[in-house]
């Protein structure tokens, strides 16, 4: 449980926002959109590589592929190629055949690609395990495609780049004091582990806050959303049945 004084110095620090100051996360999020603009041709020559050694699928051959329970291709990204015009998608799964599967069988992906299959142009697939790349973090491998392959509207199938803020970038020192602080007081609750996407991370936090009687303070609350989801991640990892 946080103490008075804790709750009290917690209301100082979060209250002192300085009106109209940019977020820090924001000239994060700008640097690295420049970084990985600038190396995407790098990207799209490794990423070329690998798809020269590795087989190209046709979309009838997730039906066989899913039957069979492929293990080889899961965690990584998947490219998908309309060659009639020219067009990438890029995706990223834990269980990339299933995933292919749900785009073309189920009609569970981009309704654009779905519909240009269904008319009978051309495509192909291309799974790229994250083990086979340069990258440790599926979120940028991802990000970094779709930049490397321009996959965006208007000239892709991707409606939103990959996930580029992944991690809690704090205003200051005392704001990742004061997550780490209630972090430590809420991670073994029931509730804690139900927060399954951002919109219900951010309605706890906001609920958690008028609670305590202390101020939305909105970069705040961006991190610690970042940072109950890298949190929960890591305890899936460690605890993860063998």
């Amino acid at each position: 449980m946080l103490t008075e004084s804790e709750i009290s110095w917690i209301r100082e620090v979060l209250g002192d926002e300085p009106f109209g100051e940019i977020s820090p996360s924001y000239f994060y999020r700008k640097d690295l959109e420049i970084e990985r603009t600038q190396n995407k041709r790098r990207v799209r020559k490794e990423l070329d590589s690998l798809r020269k050694e590795m087989p190209k699928y046709a979309p009838k051959d997730f039906y066989e592929l899913k039957k069979k329970g492929t293990s080889e291709y899961l965690v990584g990204i998947y490219l998908i190629y309309n060659y009639d015009r020219d067009l990438y998608y890029v995706g990223k799964s834990k269980n990339m055949v299933n995933r292919v599967y749900e785009h073309f069988m189920l009609n569970m992906g981009s309704p654009e690609l779905h519909e240009d299959y269904c008319s009978g142009e051309k495509f192909s697939i291309s799974l790229i395990p994250l083990a086979k790349t340069s990258f440790s973090s599926l979120d940028d491998l991802e990000d970094y495609a779709i930049r490397a392959y321009d996959s965006l509207l208007p000239n892709g199938y991707n409606k939103i780049p990959g996930n580029i803020m992944v991690k809690p970038i704090y205003r200051n020192d005392d704001h990742k004091i004061i997550s780490d602080l209630i972090l430590n007081d809420i991670k073994e609750t029931e509730e804690f582990f139900s927060l399954s996407n951002d919109k219900k991370r951010r309605n706890y936090i906001r609920d958690l806050l008028s609670e305590l009687n202390l101020p939305q303070n909105w970069s705040f609350i961006s991190s610690f959303m970042k940072a109950i989801k890298e949190y929960q991640k890591d305890y899936k990892k460690t605890n993860k049945p063998q």
